[in-house]
């Protein structure tokens, strides 16, 4: 029998995924009974479909942004005079003048909002020799309405990133649809601690995820930004198994930065990347050849998630 977590009501048919009520998605009532419902959640099928927004990369958004300097529209010949004067204090000042241009930019970089740092990161931030191609992505705009009805999670969507944040103590994982299978894929997330504080369990990217149940069975490629470590967990029937334990690692950048994580799936093999910087290689003796990408949050500190990429 299965139980709807929002309004009560109960269903004999096993098959069944949602309530046909308010469309939550179904709890089995024996294995909640008595008890507060796991942390874990699904992200239903619906919203994941292609008719999201393209995927937009760093550089199409940078190209695409308003220019920061534009040029007045009526003719003048007043920047003839700027150029001789920008001549003249090339000359007698030297490198002084590509220092105020660098300056300016660090400045305007100060007054832009925080999410800044994950949309207009350059190219030599991250460091890639993945020759797969892009095959689908999300910019997970759409997550906060199919996430609305699970209790104890809380899940917005601001310029550009979507922001988690979850019971204190507590772990959750939500799993996307099946067009983000992550058997020989990689899989790409950026993700950024607004408040910088510690998150007990971590926060990150899951691989191999079964697409019916959360937590059957998965890996999870989590970070703490905090004292820059990482670690690798994985969830077999609910229960949670430590691959490797927490690890200090330069590669990840410290406090509110953003840190973009990566797990590349080859037969059997997974390289754990952050930020292009290979941290970790182990086997995945499994075999999850079904499963499905994720991410992974916990404690109550809001956790900004962006740019789910899959690649083959």
């Amino acid at each position: 029998m299965k139980i709807c977590p929002k309004c009560g009501n109960t269903y004999d048919d096993e098959t069944l995924n949602f309530c046909l009520e308010d469309g939550s998605v179904l709890n089995r009532s024996d294995t909640y009974a008595g008890q507060e419902p796991p942390p874990t959640v699904m992200m239903p099928q619906t919203p994941l479909t292609a008719d999201h927004p393209p995927f937009r990369t760093n550089e199409q958004t940078l190209e695409s942004g308003a220019p920061q300097y534009t040029m007045p529209a009526k003719k003048s010949r007043t920047w003839v005079w700027v150029l001789l004067i920008l001549f003249v204090l090339v000359m007698v000042c030297g490198g002084g003048f590509a220092g105020l241009i660098f300056l300016g930019s660090l400045d305007t970089t100060e007054d832009s909002p925080s999410v800044s740092e994950s949309t207009e990161r350059t190219k030599d931030d991250v460091k890639s020799d993945d020759p797969r191609s892009l095959v689908t992505s999300d910019d997970l705009s759409d997550w906060p309405q199919a996430l609305r009805t699970f209790s104890g999670l809380d899940a917005t969507y601001a310029s550009g990133e979507l922001f988690i944040n979850t019971k204190k103590n507590y772990f959750y994982v939500i799993s996307t649809g099946e067009k983000f299978k992550t058997w020989d894929s990689s899989i790409k997330i950026r993700v950024r601690n607004p408040s910088g504080q510690a998150t007990t369990f971590g926060y990150g990217l899951v691989v191999h995820s079964d697409p019916a149940e959360v937590l059957k069975r998965d890996f999870a490629f989590v970070i703490r930004s905090d004292n820059r470590k990482y670690r690798v967990v994985q969830h077999e029937d609910k229960k949670e198994s430590v691959v490797v334990n927490w690890t200090s690692s330069d590669a990840i950048k410290s406090g509110t930065r953003v840190n973009e994580l990566e797990v590349r799936c080859e037969g059997e093999e997974m390289k754990f990347y952050v930020n292009g910087e290979l941290v970790k290689t182990i086997k995945d003796y499994e075999g999850y050849k079904s499963g499905v990408a994720g991410i992974y949050t916990s404690d109550d500190v809001p956790i900004a998630f962006s740019n789910l990429e899959l690649r083959r």
